[in-house]
């Protein structure tokens, strides 16, 4: 109830700011009020339930099924971007495919035509169940406790004129993205820089200071589609990784040896031996699970990476119960990617050429998407983990017992995943020089 009074109040402040709604297009026009400015206020985010309440999550998960042909989409979208974003130059690399699944679930609303077929296809479902499933799954994982987070947090930044011609919102797509994506809703000048500083400054609000982005802003630009991620959890054994134990060690990056500093732990549970690899994960308190993949011996990182994308993760492979004896480098740093390259290669090309783009579901004003930037946080310490994400999209107008004992040593190129307890991909990357990156998290 809370959450439909909400979106009657943004809708309604929306259209009494507008002054003017065309109901047979129904077209919303932006206020002419200050950039930056929120057209209805900050979203009204779901209740925070404690992760120790049980009685409280069974009652939000029995209100929110997600699908599990959904959550399968959702982390197919992942392996195959993830196969063309974290093949890169750079030993160390994040990427959160939830982060980027948002922002073009989001924009995918205001799609029509072969440009919406290419995203769904892409996204891999239809568009009655995208943003249905969406809310349900931001529901779930929404979280925010002293000790752990997982807070997601969207945005349309709309202007409400373009090079001297005035732009209209369809109302379904405001609407779609209120409802179910719990979108903050701001005007903004894009022919002043101020909109720029304006997002950045959301961006850093969003994601506990850890990300700042500014992105260039232009004349032609008519609407900017942001997703955020912030992420914080510990181990669920606090006492698991103990400093006492954190001693200096050898990793084996592709250029030579470097010096880190290597956390030490025994763990008893399960772990997979797959075509190349071997996996374990390591449980954090609240939110789900951390998984690393460990190439063997004379196997790249990125071979890796194509098994997992090609099918293994979804095929799933022998599983076996051992004691695990664990070194794990401290690892701290962040990532630009920008993703149109990756995503026109699995498919999605209409959306970013102003020649054949169809966002008619979005605005009359012809519209195609001219930029999408990404941006990651990930840190790794005897505490636990603390990661944070940004997908801004810049849209323009224009035309058992242990029966064995393995080791996990983690002292060469590896890739890793956080997942949530949902079973959702949060963060996917590749760690190839952690002496590369500062140690530990941020103060």
């Amino acid at each position: 109830m809370k959450r439909l009074l909400a979106l009657l109040l943004a809708l309604a402040m929306v259209l009494s700011l507008a002054g003017c709604t065309d109901e047979q297009h129904q077209t919303v026009v932006c206020p002419a009020v200050p950039q930056g400015t929120a057209m209805a206020g900050q979203a009204a985010y779901p209740e925070s339930i404690n992760s120790e309440d049980w009685e409280a999550r069974r009652e939000v998960w029995d209100a929110n099924p997600v699908e599990d042909s959904f959550l399968t989409a959702v982390n197919g979208f992942s392996w195959q971007t993830a196969a063309k974003l974290l093949q890169t130059d750079t030993a160390n690399v994040c990427y959160s495919p939830t982060s980027l699944y948002y922002a073009l679930a989001m924009v995918t609303a205001g799609a029509s035509g072969e440009t919406e077929q290419q995203l769904l296809a892409l996204l891999g479902t239809n568009q009655e169940t995208l943003a249905d499933q969406c809310g349900k799954l931001f529901r779930r994982m929404y979280q925010q406790e002293e000790d752990s987070a997982l807070l997601l947090a969207n945005s349309l930044w709309m202007d409400n004129e373009v090079q001297g011609e005035a732009v209209s919102y369809k109302e379904g797509f405001v609407s779609n993205a209120v409802e179910h994506f719990y979108a903050d809703l701001f005007t903004a000048d894009f022919s002043a820089p101020e909109a720029g500083e304006n997002i950045a400054a959301w961006i850093e609000d969003k994601t506990n200071n850890l990300l700042s982005y500014r992105p260039d802003v232009s004349e032609t630009m008519m609407m900017a589609i942001i997703n955020t991620i912030y992420f914080r959890d510990q181990w669920l054994n606090p006492e698991q990784f103990r400093e006492e134990r954190t001693s200096p060690g050898t990793f084996h990056t592709d250029s030579g040896d470097v010096t880190c500093d290597f956390m030490h732990t025994t763990t008893s549970g399960g772990y997979v031996g797959g075509q190349n690899y071997l996996a374990a994960e390591l449980y954090l308190r609240n939110s789900g699970s951390m998984t690393f993949y460990l190439p063997n011996e004379g196997v790249d990182v990125q071979e890796v990476l194509r098994t997992l994308a090609e099918g293994e993760a979804e095929r799933g492979v022998e599983n076996s119960f051992a004691q695990i004896e664990w070194s794990v480098p401290k690892f701290t740093f962040d990532s630009q990617l920008e993703p149109m390259a990756a995503l026109q290669e699995l498919g999605v090309t209409d959306a970013f050429d102003d020649e054949t783009a169809d966002f008619s579901n979005l605005s009359d004003t012809p519209c195609y998407i001219d930029r999408i930037a990404h941006g990651t946080h990930i840190g790794v310490d005897e505490n636990g983990v603390e990661a944070a994400a940004y997908t801004v999209v810049g849209v323009d107008a224009g035309a058992g017992d242990a029966e064995q004992t393995i080791e996990m040593n983690l002292n060469r190129p590896f890739l890793f995943t956080i997942t949530s307890r949902e079973g959702a991909l949060l963060f996917m990357g590749v760690c190839g020089d952690p002496s590369a990156a500062d140690c530990g998290m941020p103060e």
